[in-house]
């Protein structure tokens, strides 16, 4: 059997729409995860937001695993438990303060908002607090959830 050069052209041009449909495609999945990483990255600066990488990882890490007891919320991300502890109050209370600097400015915002986490009584043990997500933490996930994945959040 032999194979023509007009068959190995035909062949030729095959492979390459083929490769061509699957770089654009992979183009286009990637801008829009890059478009999404931007917009979730705006929104984690926001102002109304202003969250630290240590309270965001305690945030999410709660919303993963609702129930957590401070001592499981130490081990699940590995900071230590004063800084657990601090990061909790801030996320608890209603209350969040942001601080910057950039050169020789540097600002204090003291933004009043409804508390994300909650503490409750943990049903094991009376002694310790289970961490719960607080009704604007969850409504913060579901904020997070339309930006990461927008089909899902539409349906």
């Amino acid at each position: 059997m032999t194979t023509s050069k007009s068959d190995l052209f035909a062949l030729d041009a095959a492979i390459y729409i083929h490769l061509w449909i699957c770089i654009r495609l992979w183009n286009l999945m990637m801008s829009q995860t890059a478009n999404r990483l931007l917009a979730l990255t705006k929104m984690l600066t926001a102002k109304e937001i202003a969250m630290s990488t240590d309270e965001l990882l305690c945030f999410l890490a709660v919303a993963v695993r609702p129930g957590l007891s401070v001592g499981e919320l130490v081990t699940e991300t590995g900071l230590p438990q004063s800084t657990v502890s601090r990061h909790l109050k801030r996320l608890s209370s209603g209350t969040r303060k942001s601080k910057g600097e950039l050169g020789p400015i540097s600002w204090e915002l003291e933004l009043g908002q409804e508390a994300l986490l909650e503490q409750r009584v943990h049903p094991d043990n009376p002694k310790q607090k289970a961490l719960h997500l607080a009704a604007e933490g969850q409504a913060l996930m579901a904020r997070f959830e339309a930006v990461i994945n927008p089909n899902h959040a539409a349906s």
